[in-house]
């Protein structure tokens, strides 16, 4: 099966959409609410975030990303913070997500970003494994929320 993985941009509103249904299936979301198109299409323009996109032959999506450009300040460069990644069900265990991964890591070299991080929750063996098999460098981290 050929595959492609492509940055979307405003114009790929429909496939952006298309990986948001993806998320709320892997990720169980129950009460999911899709937002906006217009605040989709201001995601979709904002260079400092990245959607990446499998798609087939036939341009169906398979399985998306996305990302943002943190800026640093100590440097000329950025990191990219890998927020999301899901493959549709019927098409897992194929690969899928390892080239989105090697997508994210072209974009990096391509724009001179010299790493990209992502969080797993602890507990979610299967996201944690599929990281340490595609070559991530696990790091203990706490990580804090708070309410604003």
């Amino acid at each position: 099966m050929s595959v492609s993985i492509s940055r979307l941009t405003a114009a790929d509103l429909p496939a952006f959409i298309s990986i948001l249904h993806i998320y709320e299936a892997v990720f169980e979301m129950e009460e999911f609410t899709l937002p906006a198109e217009n605040y989709l299409l201001r995601l979709l323009s904002n260079n400092d975030f990245i959607v990446l996109a499998a798609r087939d032959a036939d341009g169906k999506v398979l399985g998306g990303l996305t990302a943002y450009v943190l800026p640093s300040y100590f440097e000329e460069t950025a990191s990219v913070y890998l927020y999301d990644l899901a493959v549709d069900p019927a098409e897992q265990r194929r690969g899928l997500g390892s080239m989105l991964l090697n997508g994210l890591r072209d974009y990096c070299q391509q724009h001179n970003i010299g790493e990209f991080f992502v969080q797993a929750m602890e507990g979610d063996t299967e996201a944690m494994r599929f990281y340490n098999a595609t070559g991530g460098k696990p790091m203990r981290v706490i990580h804090y929320d708070y309410e604003a």
